[in-house]
């Protein structure tokens, strides 16, 4: 025991002595950083102390995920998929909020315990797609991705459902799939989507007023865009200071949903284009390590890992500029949501440990060749 313990710390030493791994954990710092004084300036004591330790806990879960071998990955994620079927399935009885069931909650004595089981569930689906692909098990890969999205729709929890829908036709891209193949994939799934929002009505209503614009309905549903506009525009090139924003107030969670347009209100233009740049950066470093790298398995990951932390990135910022129809996802690692921060970092942990296994490998390679 004592033996795996000393090589997983000096798994993380080296970790750490690499100078790209310690670009992407200034990122994932700077992240952090923006959630905790968020929290700080915006919230009562309470969740201060809460968000705080989940930020403590997140960066345990990100150093342990980098240490978790890679020959036990497979038997992990499929263990973690099973789970999260579980618990997704057992959400029927769950807590209900906006239209949605998404949260289980666990009462141990006087303290109770929230979670969204979907988070799980779409980082074991993303990871446990790898493996099947890899293994060109075509029909394991359909089957994992064909009922995490059945069980998500069921919730319903559209946000995700476009997540992994768009990352099952990005990893068949990597993996060189025609685009026949990708356009079909892609058009059944996005025409169950539409379908089945027929069906919910608050679906339908976002959409509407997506294309009517928020002024049609300022005191219901184009409540929250026309409040997170607002926000956007009085925070201007610099913004009003930290703490001293008006609209967090008005809006219903500002904190998770809307947290982009605080922060542009708070620390105005300057503070939102830092923001975006920090996965720009993510994705462009993810882009150039994968470039040249000829080993499919760690392509995938990293392009996958990195390709949902952008995405939801992206969901978010639209969604609070108006973009695109408003979406409940939260920014990675900055949203004041735990389930969302946990999952977040333990997906980041195993990209951190694949972009340092890629190098790694390129660096023996190049030295091959050179003594050859």
């Amino acid at each position: 025991m004592s033996d795996i313990i000393i090589s997983n710390l000096n798994i993380i030493k080296s970790f750490i002595r690499d100078t790209t791994i310690r670009r992407f954990i200034g990122v994932f710092t700077f992240w952090m950083s923006i959630g905790v004084l968020c929290t700080i300036c915006f919230s009562p004591y309470a969740s201060i102390q809460k968000y705080c330790l989940l930020a403590v806990i997140s960066v345990v879960i990100m150093l342990i995920s980098c240490a978790i071998s890679t020959e036990i990955h497979f038997q992990f994620f499929k263990l973690l998929w099973s789970i999260s079927i579980i618990l997704n399935s057992y959400l029927i009885f769950g807590l209900s909020v906006k239209g949605a069931k998404r949260w289980l909650i666990i009462k141990i004595m006087n303290l109770s315990i929230s979670f969204q089981p979907s988070e799980i569930l779409k980082c074991s689906c993303l990871l446990l797609a790898i493996h099947y692909i890899l293994r060109n098990q075509w029909l394991h890969f359909c089957t994992v991705y064909i009922i995490s999205i059945i069980l998500l729709i069921l919730q319903p929890d559209f946000g995700n459902v476009i997540l992994l829908s768009v990352m099952a036709c990005t990893q068949l891209w990597i993996y060189q799939i025609s685009i026949r193949s990708l356009l079909i994939t892609f058009g059944l799934l996005l025409s169950s989507v539409l379908i089945a929002s027929i069906f919910w009505p608050h679906i339908y209503k976002r959409i509407a007023l997506f294309i009517s614009g928020p002024t049609r309905d300022i005191k219901g549903v184009g409540y929250q865009a026309i409040h997170s506009l607002f926000a956007i525009e009085q925070g201007g090139v610099f913004g009003k200071g930290l703490g001293y924003g008006v609209v967090k107030n008005m809006l219903p969670d500002a904190y998770s949903d809307f947290i982009f347009s605080v922060i542009v209100e708070e620390l105005g233009m300057i503070g939102g284009l830092f923001v975006i740049l920090s996965f720009l950066f993510l994705i462009i470093q993810c882009i150039i390590c994968s470039k040249n790298m000829m080993n499919l398995k760690n392509r995938l990951y990293i392009v996958s890992i990195s390709s949902i932390l952008a995405l939801q990135a992206w969901v978010h910022i639209s969604s609070c500029m108006f973009l695109i129809p408003p979406k409940g996802i939260c920014l990675p690692f900055i949203s004041h949501g735990g389930s969302s921060l946990l999952a977040n970092s333990f997906l980041y942990g195993i990209l951190l440990r694949f972009i340092y296994q890629s190098r790694q490998q390129s660096f023996w390679t190049y030295r091959f060749k050179k003594e050859i």
